[in-house]
């Protein structure tokens, strides 16, 4: 049985993109047409990272995302979408990271539902790094919801609804997490937003939170997420910053209330349809197990039409702990 689930984890997500290479040979297709108002997506990234610090060295070789969308319309206004992942050393097998039916189109107007599981809109996470910022490890929240909104060029606006994971009883398991945002871009190249839900702790602190005792109770607290996106010229800046509105005071932790947050700021520059270089500043407080500061550079260069190939250095400072971490990544990946 353990030589089976190996199989399955190591060789099925590989011959599926391979078959999917094979037929669908994909040097100048912007997307794969399935049937007609169904389309797929296949995103494969391969990573060569080499991390140091003063007591170690590490590297390996990894396929770290294996991805495949599906999209359909059947009819107008009605919307199918579904995302299967694999990553190796983080996936047991491939997952359903995205599912999701969403109604809307002309007859609604500009206004929409949505429901199943995805990435509540807490949180934007723009990068153009390699690696995810921090922000995206602290907030991020993937949950089954019920999402109502209403979507114009200038303004976006949605709230909705589910049922975390942090329940410590029966009588908690309900959906009673919510979340609002909304975002305006008054002009071209540059949008604001501002995102709210009411429990933070069901985002990147989630597995944090899951080790406090039966008897210790757990207090949902409220996070706030602010963010700026702005392109000047060839230029592109993001900026974003997300908190907890107020303390924890039971965590698996220290006896010390916490508070987490955490900020990012970015720079990136492209140029002749090929090349791209990003620079980023980034920081986090009270968030267990992350640097107190990060900076990180990084640049691409468009091999062939889908095939990007890109390196990054990272700097991490950990807080209290005289041991600085240093990493290089190398990427090849390929997106259709």
């Amino acid at each position: 049985m353990a030589a089976i689930k190996t199989l399955w984890r190591k060789s099925i997500p590989g011959a599926l993109a391979g078959l999917l290479l094979i037929l669908l040979p994909g040097a100048a297709i912007a997307e794969i047409v399935l049937a007609e108002g169904i389309t797929s997506g296949l995103v494969l990234e391969a990573e060569i990272p080499w991390e140091t610090n003063d007591a170690e060295s590490t590297g390996d070789i990894v396929l770290a995302t294996f991805e495949l969308s599906l999209d359909a319309e059947p009819v107008q206004g009605v919307i199918g979408h579904a995302v299967l992942l694999w990553e190796e050393d983080e996936s047991e097998g491939i997952v359903v990271d995205e599912a999701t039916i969403t109604l809307g189109g002309a007859w609604m107007s500009d206004f929409y539902l949505e429901t199943g599981l995805k990435g509540i809109p807490f949180g934007v996470f723009n990068t153009h790094m390699l690696s995810d910022p921090l922000v995206q490890e602290l907030a991020e929240t993937k949950e089954s919801v019920v999402q109502l909104g209403y979507s114009t060029d200038m303004i976006e606006i949605a709230a909705g609804v589910f049922n975390g994971n942090i329940d410590q009883s029966e009588s908690e398991n309900k959906p009673d997490n919510y979340f609002a945002a909304a975002s305006f871009t008054p002009l071209a190249g540059f949008t604001a937003g501002l995102s709210w839900t009411s429990d933070m702790g069901e985002g990147g602190l989630e597995d944090y939170f899951t080790t406090l005792p039966d008897t210790t109770p757990y207090i949902n607290v409220a996070g706030l997420d602010a963010s700026l996106t702005s392109e000047l010229g060839l230029f592109i800046v993001e900026l974003e910053y997300v908190t907890a509105l107020d303390e924890w005071q039971n965590h698996p932790g220290s006896s010390d209330p916490i508070k987490p947050s955490s900020w990012n700021a970015e720079v990136a520059c492209f140029f002749e349809d090929r090349y791209g270089l990003a620079a980023r500043y980034e920081g986090s407080s009270d968030f267990p197990g992350q640097p107190e500061t990060r900076f990180g550079i990084a640049g691409s260069y468009l091999v062939r039409e889908h095939v990007t190939l890109g390196l990054e250095y990272i700097l991490s400072d950990f807080d209290g702990i005289d041991d600085d971490s240093n990493s290089i990544t190398a990427k090849l990946a390929l997106e259709i």
